[in-house]
């Protein structure tokens, strides 16, 4: 992974279950002095996380790097949007090869009550079994994933850095690990490639 035409203000720009946040944080030891600011947009965010890294523009600071899903880009404002997807940016496009897993991953998340982050290494120990049913949950996060994916495949932006999560190094030091798999993991997986019909 060559990184050494990256700068700051440098925007991650992901779909979800790619690893991003982790990928931010990666980039901390080439920017030591940034502020990372993983999805400031984020609706469990304190509002004043979104303040803090719209003042950080507004103030001409941009010793920053943030991570923003795509399609979240709309909860942005003209001129914040603007700015990020100006030249005045480095950007990197972050998706995932693997589809089936990516939904799987994200099914996984909402059935943990949303929980996306695994800092403790002790609590990686999860032994249990997520119910697959073909509902309404399966098929917002098919809608969801693909709805994204199309939006990041489709961008006409100039990336400095493009990466899939399939080929990102390793993140162990991030302080992010791996979303713990549940013990029918590939049942899951089937289910959604069923209903892409792979």
């Amino acid at each position: 992974m060559v990184t050494n035409n990256l700068r700051t203000p440098l925007l991650i720009l992901a779909s979800p279950r790619t690893g991003s946040t982790a990928l931010g944080q990666y980039f901390l030891k080439q920017f030591p002095t940034a502020t990372y600011f993983p999805e400031p947009d984020w609706i469990k965010h304190d509002p004043s996380v979104m303040g803090k890294f719209t003042n950080n523009i507004q103030s001409k600071d941009y010793d920053f790097i943030v991570k923003i899903l795509y399609y979240c880009m709309k909860w942005y404002s003209d001129d914040i949007r603007n700015f990020l997807l100006s030249p005045a940016t480095s950007k990197i496009r972050l998706r995932r090869r693997d589809t089936v897993s990516q939904m799987a991953s994200l099914y996984v998340a909402m059935y943990r009550n949303w929980t996306y982050h695994y800092l403790d290494k002790s609590a990686l120990d999860i032994k249990e079994i997520i119910p697959v049913k073909d509902d309404q949950n399966m098929d917002w996060v098919v809608n969801e994933i693909l709805v994204a994916n199309k939006q990041m495949d489709e961008s006409n932006l100039k990336f400095d850095l493009d990466l899939y999560y399939e080929d990102l190094p390793a993140l162990d030091e991030t302080g992010f690990n791996k979303t713990p798999l549940p013990l029918n993991y590939e049942d899951i997986k089937l289910a959604f490639a069923k209903k892409l019909n792979r």
